[in-house]
């Protein structure tokens, strides 16, 4: 059996996905996916052709690996010590997505 619109066996896994495919891979849209890769959180896209890209798909699991926790951002509450290196990089990330969020329109929101 194929997936519906695709040649590709049900189940199986593209290893590289368009711009769209890959946000929704990570759980962003693709507003905030280009933001992460502007600022480093996501890797790169790779050159298919003259004119396409794709995100490698393994390089996404790698890159979300890396975020982040939750908790981190809560270290003042929850004990957690951060380095310097650590706290600018969530600093970073936090301005990133006021940023990205700013940038909605009031109906978006």
């Amino acid at each position: 059996m194929k997936e519906p619109g695709s040649s590709l066996p049900i189940g199986y896994s593209r290893c590289v996905l368009h711009r769209e495919e890959a946000a929704e891979y990570v759980g962003v849209s693709p507003r905030l996916f280009d933001v992460m890769v502007a600022d480093g959180r996501m890797p790169r896209a790779v050159r298919l052709s003259e004119r396409r890209y794709g995100w490698i798909q393994r390089e996404l699991d790698a890159a979300v690996a890396t975020l982040p926790r939750k908790e981190d951002f809560d270290d003042h509450t929850s004990g957690i010590h951060v380095s310097e290196a650590e706290r600018k990089a969530l600093e970073k990330f936090d301005a990133a997505r006021q940023a990205a969020k700013a940038e909605k329109s009031p109906a978006e929101h």
